[in-house]
């Protein structure tokens, strides 16, 4: 029984450390470079949603509407003729799957990419929806918040010069780093300061005597451990639970070392014990006017970089839904159309190969497979009509040549949004939703900078920061 007391706390922090690896919760990036993609439910007439793009002076936008096919030749070429009569053909089926890329997985909504450079325009273009009765959401999508670990690595390092236990300290602050890193939002954030200086207090009177009894009596740290769990809790219930996670962890820590003091201290002829017990001792260990003013300090950093983060938000109606996307490279020889019905470029190419080798190719023979053709064809030379022979083939140059040939297109193409992609793109539906900060982790965030202010004026100032 003694051996299995002595291990759970190893077994609890190596288990919360591989949860909170493992089951991270951090900001995805957007769905498309470049690109924007606004959604209204399908219903909604194109002009409604045209009229709004080009009154917030959006000048392109990419559309189901204005799509064609997308060839570079003649309505009257022998390639397109032979097109307008391979109805029902598998020549057709890459004009019908891109098609997919308009709507997300259910057809519940109908989606127009806009490019990047007119993304502030579209608070515009989302209120005059709005006004209409047309809900209307986008992929906001943010990337990795790192000036929120920044500051509260910065917070760690000053603390950490100022701890009178600073290996204490040091392995106390392990789990609070790992959570962070995991959950990288504002509320978070501040949820780790608020616990950070309450590890500080706890490292500067651990070890004392009656030290556990006088912690549990410290108001300013009972207020600090309760005002951050909420505060962690505020972000969302997962980010509360991954947070309770770290703290458990960082108990075990804290059994760990007390169990190997103690094992030290157990094979020395001499304990060195502290004279002034815990009650004798500051909280902040007489640094309480530095380490008070730096937290209010970055915590106040952190609800500057989350308004500067939040003013050009763009408003708009969010739920969780399948949005077309990139995920990842495509394999040679492989594409995902089969399961998720949205072509890549490898698709567009062979579809381009078809269209233009098929005025060449026998009505008695399957070509399916044929990559390489050779046909006769009539050049002048002096003068004369002579016979020679033209050469298709589907290589890496009929595929850059169609690759180059993507920007000539006289209109606004999904080729176009495919394009400005990773090349080798593979693509599939993707759960998507807006990271929205909701008005409570608002509220926790100025709690949490209210809680040190007033702990601040309390120990501080009242008490004079004596040690």
């Amino acid at each position: 029984m003694e051996l299995v007391k002595k291990y759970i706390p190893f077994v609890c922090a190596l288990a919360a450390f591989v949860l909170l690896i493992v089951f991270r919760t951090v900001p995805s990036k957007k769905l498309w470079d470049n690109y924007t993609v606004l959604y209204v439910p399908v219903s909604t007439q194109d002009e409604q949603v045209i009229n709004a793009l080009e009154a917030a002076g959006i000048k392109e936008y990419i559309c189901l509407k204005n799509q064609r096919v997308p060839v570079l030749l003649s309505a009257f070429s022998p390639e397109v003729t032979m097109l307008k009569l391979s109805t029902g053909s598998s020549t057709e089926d890459y004009l019908f799957s891109r098609e997919n890329f308009f709507y997300d997985s259910n057809g519940n909504y109908k989606l127009f990419y806009i490019p990047s450079e007119y993304k502030k325009n579209l608070n515009d273009c989302i209120h005059f929806l709005e006004k209409k009765n047309i809900k209307t959401g986008i992929d906001i999508a943010f990337s990795y918040p790192w000036l929120l670990p920044v500051f509260i690595l910065v917070y760690f390092v000053i603390l950490f010069v100022f701890a009178r236990k600073k290996m204490l300290f040091l392995f106390l602050n392990i789990f609070p780093l790992v959570y962070i890193f995991c959950s990288p939002f504002y509320a978070s954030c501040t949820s780790v300061i608020l616990f950070q200086t309450a590890l500080f207090i706890i490292s500067n009177i651990w070890g004392r005597k009656n030290a556990k009894k006088q912690l549990l009596k410290t108001i300013a740290l009972i207020l600090l451990v309760f005002v951050s769990i909420l505060s962690a809790f505020s972000s969302s219930i997962k980010s509360g639970l991954f947070y309770l996670i770290s703290m458990t962890g960082t108990v075990s820590i804290l059994c760990i070392f007390d169990s190997i003091k103690k094992r030290r201290e157990s094979k020395m002829n001499f304990v060195p014990v502290y004279i002034k017990p815990a009650k004798m001792i500051s909280s902040f260990g007489g640094n309480g006017k530095i380490i008070l003013p730096v937290s209010l300090g970055i915590t106040a950093l952190a609800l500057l970089y989350f308004g500067l983060s939040f003013t050009n938000v763009t408003p708009g109606f969010s739920q969780k839904i399948k949005l077309p996307g990139a995920v990842g490279i495509a394999k040679a020889g492989n594409n995902n159309s089969t399961e998720d019905k949205l072509p890549s470029l490898e698709d567009y190419y062979k579809w381009k190969w078809n269209i233009v080798s098929r005025p060449f190719k026998s009505l008695n023979r399957n070509y399916a497979e044929d990559s390489y053709l050779v046909f006769p064809s009539y050049i002048s030379e002096n003068g004369k009509i002579k016979e020679s022979d033209q050469i298709l083939s589907y290589d890496d140059d009929f595929k850059q040549s169609v690759y180059n040939d993507i920007d000539s297109l006289d209109f606004d193409s999904i080729e176009k949004v495919l394009k400005s992609q990773n090349k080798n793109a593979k693509y599939a539906y993707v759960q998507t939703s807006s990271y929205k900060v909701s008005l409570f982790s608002i509220i926790m965030m100025f709690i949490s900078f209210s809680v040190l202010l007033f702990i601040y004026f309390s120990v501080i100032i009242k008490k004079g920061g004596r040690k």
